[in-house]
């Protein structure tokens, strides 16, 4: 399938997830949307790669002179974060147990308006013919000490 075939009836569940969606009082942004995690994801990955150079004799960071050298790890963790927001919110590896009475796999987030891709397929599995849910790829976050 092609974004060119979006239109076609076959495929309307693909369109509501490249142009987003509505349903039950929840919002799917969409892939195309300009805040998309794919616009985050590759911010992320553009600022990660600008901030170093590639020399003849390795990977070296620019040092300008008469200015300030300005760290982008800032920028990378929060691109990190929206993407991760956007992506996989909702999915927890382990769960979250309170008091050793209440068991939360869902991380609190079952109230939001907003639903990750993750949560998103999760709800609309049906349309997905040959969706495997349990091999959802899952990235760790980033912090802004670059670890």
């Amino acid at each position: 399938m092609a974004l060119a075939d979006i239109d076609n009836p076959l495929y309307a569940s693909y369109k509501k997830l490249v142009e987003g969606d509505e349903y039950d009082g929840k919002v799917w942004l969409g892939l195309k949307h300009e805040n998309s995690l794919i616009a985050w994801r590759i911010y992320e990955i553009h600022v990660s790669e600008v901030n170093t150079s590639l020399t003849a004799v390795g990977t070296v960071n620019v040092n300008p002179e008469k200015a300030n050298l300005i760290t982008p790890h800032y920028r990378i963790a929060n691109s990190n974060v929206n993407f991760l927001s956007q992506y996989q919110n909702g999915y927890l590896k382990y769960p979250i147990i309170y008091d050793d009475v209440f068991t939360d796999w869902f991380g609190g987030c079952e109230n939001s308006v907003d639903v990750s891709l993750y949560q998103y397929l999760v709800d609309k599995v049906a349309d997905f013919v040959g969706l495997d849910i349990a091999n959802f790829k899952v990235y760790e976050s980033k912090n802004s000490f670059g670890i």
